[in-house]
């Protein structure tokens, strides 16, 4: 790891260039907050969970304690404002304009923040004096919307601060937490403004900053019963990949662009039984999607080995979880036929309501779900966390490329090695390699904020 060194006083202190923040998983009664329509499956009254990631922050001067959902699909903080209009996903439809609480992450007072500022002091059309208001506005897709002003203010967030943070200020929200969205800025909301911008997110202000020396970032989401995971911005832990190699890819732009605006990579197959399944596709790695979608002929396989069956109640693939198999596994093969393998079992949850108590058939047996489901025709493929719990995964923006390797489970070591502005190299084509970047030893200077991990379907 690239270390700095700063005389305060006369004594020398070593400072980190990354930050680590910790993951666990909600305690299912704190899992009520966000849940789908209660619907019936066999007769049964169900609540099915959403799976994503909670990140603690502060905002403003002085700093309010604020839970932002952590997104690696989308590019944009924005928060909720104290006065703000809670409304129903789709909220956009004249005729769906009803308040809904959707203040469950907090709400930040503007008024109370010496530091704020509307309009993005990013923003290519704004003019110190211009009182002119820049609006926001993004929506995702799930339907759930947000809108408001740009603005900007002091954040903070695992123990170190950066000023004049360009986020969006919530006016309207049909979402019950605010976002913090890390990925590139290709998908900032502002490039749909006219004319379009960008600015810096949370990994170039930490960059930028000074705080870590890369844009990249790893994601370690442990196994769906583990009680920690971690994510680390400008740097990643060996300890945690399987024989600590990680083959890199580069991003693709997606369908309906000419560069690369998400983290998109080719994948080559599905793998089942030693059989290849589907054609060459790009398939982007998010994390604020639960599942994992991808094409029938890649998805059939898969539920074959399960026995499940297609339930329109809760759009989901179920079977009664006494039949679940107990072995198997998928490997999601990409480029140089380097793969990530995921056990079987590890794509497959037990169905709960939202109080966390196991959903069953009229028989009294347990309901389980395959958390997979097929692309609509007009809906990206994507690795969601189903398939994320079994990679350690390197977003490196700056260098426009996605490294991947085999998790660990429940790792308690650390070899932590620091991403310079290089990355883990050049991606002309697909490398399978072990880094020999300095190792930094695991102490208690270590910085650390909490991310809560709501508990997968």
């Amino acid at each position: 790891m690239k270390w700095s060194v700063l005389s305060v006083l006369g004594s020398c202190v070593l400072v980190s260039a990354s930050l680590e923040l910790d993951i666990r998983p909600v305690e299912p009664a704190e899992a009520d907050r966000i849940s789908l329509q209660r619907r019936t499956v066999v007769g049964v009254q169900v609540d099915r969970q959403q799976a994503y990631y909670e990140a603690q922050i502060a905002l403003g001067s002085p700093p309010q304690n604020l839970t932002v959902l952590l997104d690696t699909g989308s590019s944009d903080l924005w928060v909720l404002s104290k006065n703000v209009s809670c409304l129903p996903k789709g909220y956009h439809a004249a005729d769906s304009w009803k308040g809904v609480n959707c203040s469950n992450g907090g709400m930040f007072d503007s008024a109370a923040s010496s530091s704020f500022r509307l309009n993005a002091s990013a923003n290519a059309g704004y003019q110190p004096g211009n009182k002119k208001t820049w609006p926001f506005q993004i929506a995702y897709g799930d339907s759930s919307a947000a809108n408001g002003l740009w603005a900007s203010d002091t954040i903070s967030i695992g123990g170190q601060s950066v000023a004049e943070f360009d986020f969006g200020f919530a006016q309207n929200a049909s979402s019950g937490l605010a976002v913090l969205g890390i990925g590139p800025a290709g998908n900032e909301a502002s490039t749909d403004d006219t004319p379009p911008w960008t600015y810096q997110n949370l990994p170039h202000k930490l960059k930028s900053a000074g705080i870590t020396s890369s844009t990249a970032y790893s994601l370690w989401l442990n196994n769906q019963h583990s009680t920690k995971g971690s994510i680390m911005f400008g740097g990643y832990d060996r300890a945690k990949i399987q024989g600590g190699k990680l083959f890199t890819l580069p991003l693709v732009p997606t369908v309906d662009k000419e560069s690369v605006t998400e983290f998109a990579v080719q994948l080559e197959a599905v793998r089942v039984d030693g059989k290849n399944y589907g054609e060459r596709s790009n398939v982007v790695l998010d994390s604020g999607t639960t599942m994992t979608i991808l094409p029938k002929e890649q998805i059939d396989p898969i539920i074959q080995l399960t026995g499940a069956n297609y339930s329109q109640e809760v759009s989901s693939y179920i079977f009664n979880c006494s039949d679940s198999p107990t072995s198997g596994t998928v490997d999601f093969v990409f480029m140089d036929k380097s793969a990530i393998t995921v056990q079987l079992t590890d794509l497959i949850s037990v169905l709960s309501y939202s109080d966390g108590s196991p959903d069953t058939y009229v028989d009294g047996t347990l309901v389980c779900v395959v958390n997979v489901q097929v692309a609509g025709k007009k809906q990206p493929s994507i690795l969601g966390a189903s398939f994320l719990r079994s990679a350690y995964v390197v977003y490196d923006i700056d260098n426009e490329q996605i490294s991947l390797g085999n998790a660990k489970f429940n790792v308690t070591d650390s070899d932590v090695v620091d991403l310079g502005p290089m990355g883990l190299g050049n991606t002309s084509r697909t490398r399978e390699h072990k880094s020999e970047a300095a190792k930094v030893p695991y102490g208690s200077w270590w910085m650390a904020a909490t991310l809560l991990l709501f508990a997968f379907l």
